[in-house]
């Protein structure tokens, strides 16, 4: 097909197509208005957002890691997005890189710079859920050349799957079918966060991007992003770099627990040296008695000098108020060749520790590594996240606290489980339960309705038959034996941790309610929050909590019925907590 007769086609499909309308103008919102952040705005990143301080009516940032959200997203895929921007370095027009901005839409990438020809670019290079890779790239006709700082205007026009790009007002693009605006977002995590559309703004490398005005027009509604505390935060972020002494280099693997008294603790691993899994790594904790609101001083509770002293998990015996903490240690290197099976100092081992006092104080970690692991178990952990007790049938009050190993065996070498501890003695012995099936690791827990005990895990190895799905197991008999095993296919992971809770128990009529947060992504990347009301068969409602780079999350029910839950975010730069409404009492009509 020659220029002139592609350009004629397009032409056609240009007047045929619908797009020359824009949608329907039921709802605007404003994220950038006259140079500053509105109420729908959410900036996130690892650097300040204004680094440009002058008063010019710009919001200015730069930087690879940062993003400005439009909320979390639009219930609607069509809508008018408008931008009116400039980039500090316009004039670096190389075709394929140094782009100075990208405007994200779904899985695409509309580039803000020109390539040598005027052109501006609308792409996508991405792997959809079914894990079918795409990557293209479409330009439009030249475009007069924008130089240094200049501002200009663009127009992102989306109507029932198609895309028209506009820039000051002339055509730049048009795709009459986006198969990234289709594909890259399963229904099952449409239907669950209720969205459609997912818009940001972000600087490529270390080019600045002035924002002027930056608004979406669309039918649907806006998707809000919770307000996000930061609990614990190092010196510097996963990428690396040096830690300055007397601090912290990184703060990793949270876990939550509300005590009998109503005080939630706010546990994570505090990597002193390097963001290493092995090393100087000490067990901390953090006190809120307003529900989050305010925080205590971080507190040592578990430091075994250079060695490891971490994946915190922790459970409150509700009859007794105590709250009791297993831990994971192994030395300050990891063995040659890793851990090896047995209880010596090249393996891995379990340590308990508890409180009497609401979290003030701990007692001194106590081994139990020959109670808790098998002989031909090489790595052991626990959790991440929470323990729980059980509240009904003939196992009320068993302590159950989640966790991992790998057994070694002659005939099928080396399969890791998740598995349960448990004790029925508030306590004072601990106990192996039964394991799920292999390749299932990091385990997460919760009590059903009638009494059974669901294991929700991490997929490891032979068992990701199922791609980018968690693993569940149901036991019957409070853990001891895990006999029915399924992947749950609306629950999307990349191959991270996860964490289940009870929010409430049905009555009165009303159904009860599981929370499960974990990165709802083939990556590490949109934590969210679901929720289901049939024991975890279905989960119709959710929550994004945090649209960029964000890994491990923990979850409790805070005495009102509202969620808390804290997560990795920002390339594991901070722990944040973010405060969620307590569920709808009823599950939300089917999409």
């Amino acid at each position: 097909m020659t220029r002139l007769t592609l350009s004629i086609h397009l032409l056609f499909l240009l007047l045929a197509s619908p797009l020359v309308a824009a949608p329907p103008k039921d709802h605007q919102y404003d994220i950038v208005k006259a140079g500053k952040l509105t109420e729908n705005a959410r900036f996130v990143g690892t650097f300040h957002p204004q680094r440009d301080q002058k008063n010019d009516g710009t919001f200015t940032f730069g930087n690879l890691h940062n993003f400005l959200y439009a909320g979390s997203g639009f219930t609607s895929p069509d809508a008018r997005i408008h931008v009116k921007l400039s980039l500090g370095n316009a004039n670096t027009r190389v075709p394929g890189r140094n782009y100075g901005g990208i405007l994200m839409i779904n899985g695409m990438a509309v580039h803000l710079q020109q390539d040598v020809e005027g052109r501006f670019l609308v792409g996508y290079g991405v792997k959809d859920f079914n894990g079918k890779g795409r990557m293209a790239t479409h330009a439009g006709p030249p475009m007069p050349i924008l130089r240094d700082g200049t501002p200009f205007e663009m127009d992102v026009i989306l109507k029932d799957g198609g895309l028209m790009l506009k820039v000051n007002g002339k055509e730049a693009c048009y795709l009459p079918k986006c198969p990234q605006m289709i594909n890259t977002q399963p229904k099952e995590m449409v239907a669950s966060q209720r969205l459609g559309l997912t818009v940001a703004l972000r600087p490529w490398q270390e080019k600045e991007m002035k924002v002027y005005d930056f608004s979406v027009e669309t039918p649907g509604k806006i998707v809000e992003l919770p307000e996000i505390q930061e609990v614990f935060r190092g010196v510097r972020s996963f990428r690396g770099g040096d830690r300055k002494p007397g601090t912290t280099h990184l703060y990793r693997i949270p876990a939550l627990l509300v005590t009998k008294k109503g005080t939630l603790l706010a546990f994570a691993e505090a990597r002193r040296d390097n963001a290493s899994d092995h090393g100087n790594i000490d067990t901390v904790v953090r006190r809120s008695e307003d529900d989050g609101k305010t925080w205590g001083p971080e507190l040592i509770v578990a430091d075994d000098g250079d060695n490891t002293m971490g994946n915190p998990c922790p459970v409150v015996d509700q009859d007794t108020g105590r709250i009791w903490l297993h831990l994971s240690w192994n030395g300050h290197k990891p063995p040659k060749g890793g851990y090896k099976p047995g209880f010596g100092k090249d393996s891995r081992r379990a340590f308990v520790t508890y409180s009497d006092d609401d979290g003030k104080t701990w007692a001194a970690p106590k081994e139990i590594t020959k109670k808790v692991k098998k002989e031909n178990w090489s790595w052991y952990a626990t959790g991440p996240a929470a323990g729980i007790q059980l509240t009904r049938g003939k196992h009320k009050g068993r302590l159950i606290i989640p966790a991992t190993h790998d057994a070694h065996s002659p005939n099928t070498g080396k399969t890791q489980h998740g598995f349960i501890v448990y004790s029925d003695d508030h306590g004072k012995t601990w106990n192996i339960g039964g394991p799920t099936k292999a390749g299932h690791n990091e385990a997460t827990a919760v009590e059903l309705e009638n009494g059974d005990v669901m294991l929700n895990c991490r997929l490891h190895g032979g068992a990701t038959s199922s791609k980018n799905h968690r693993g569940v197991s149901i036991s019957r008999d409070g853990g001891k034996t895990f006999n029915r095993h399924y992947f749950d296919k609306t629950l999307l992971e990349p191959r991270c941790q996860g964490s289940l809770n009870r929010v409430r128990w049905a009555k009165d009529g009303k159904p009860g309610v599981i929370a499960f947060s974990n990165p709802a992504f083939p990556w590490r990347t949109n934590v969210m929050v679901r929720y289901s009301y049939d024991d975890g068969k279905t989960w119709p409602a959710g929550r994004m909590i945090y649209p960029h780079t964000s890994a491990y999350s923990a979850m409790a029910v805070l005495p009102d019925g509202r969620v808390a839950v804290m997560l990795e975010k920002d390339w594991w730069g901070s722990l944040g907590m973010a405060i969620l409404p307590a569920p709808p009492a009823d599950a939300p009509p089917a999409r």
